[in-house]
């Protein structure tokens, strides 16, 4: 009896560390592979997302640089570089981007073990968690009010409102631009801070920046 119980207990030992080391059985079928080939998936989905939002920031603040310019100018160069964002198939693309950024933020913080994070990475999760409550009034005024009442927004609504009738809107947007693309460039150096070729490019793009 004694021998039957060891061996049953050296069974169950046996069975414990053998899900120890394989901790992985059923969400994973492929081991550390699969793990790898997620962690990529999501890689690829933050880059592609990210890409595409800088790519409409990066429309949206060169628009408004015309302003420096002529103010007719700005229109007629938000008008064409804005309208293909404003169309079902740019605003879908868009709104997938930024949902799947946000998400793909929410769940590497769910993963991590611990918040040691660099102070750069504490500076680009806390400016990107703010970024939609900073942008809710703009868009809500602009893009929303476009698709459900009908209003076409432009820079004379837009200051007007911002800047004479409630001037806190105008101080929130500049903290907005300030937020948005403070975070862009620091997701950008953590991107092309392993290319090789990259130290000596940093001072340009720091500067552009």
């Amino acid at each position: 009896m004694t021998s039957v119980a060891q061996a049953l207990s050296a069974t169950k030992t046996a069975q414990r560390q053998g899900e120890l080391v394989q901790p992985f059985p059923a969400e994973f079928p492929g081991g550390m592979s699969g793990v790898w080939n997620l962690r990529k998936l999501r890689s690829n989905l933050r880059l592609l997302s990210a890409l595409v939002m800088l790519a409409f920031v990066v429309c949206h603040l060169t628009a408004h640089s015309f302003l420096l310019i002529s103010f007719a100018r700005a229109e007629g160069v938000l008008t064409a570089l804005m309208d293909p964002w404003r169309t079902w198939i740019g605003t879908g693309l868009l709104i997938s981007a930024a949902l799947v950024h946000y998400a793909n933020a929410l769940w590497s913080i769910y993963l991590r073990r611990s918040l040691r994070l660099s102070h750069w990475e504490w500076w680009q999760l806390a400016l990107g968690l703010c970024i939609p409550a900073l942008l809710m009034f703009h868009v809500t005024a602009t893009r929303i009010a476009e698709g459900v009442l009908g209003v076409r927004s432009n820079y004379s609504s837009v200051l007007i409102v911002q800047w004479m009738m409630f001037p806190w809107l105008g101080v929130v947007q500049a903290a907005a631009v300030l937020t948005v693309w403070t975070h862009a460039c620091i997701g950008i150096h953590f991107w092309l801070r392993t290319k090789p070729w990259y130290p000596g490019w940093r001072p340009w793009f720091f500067s552009f920046g």
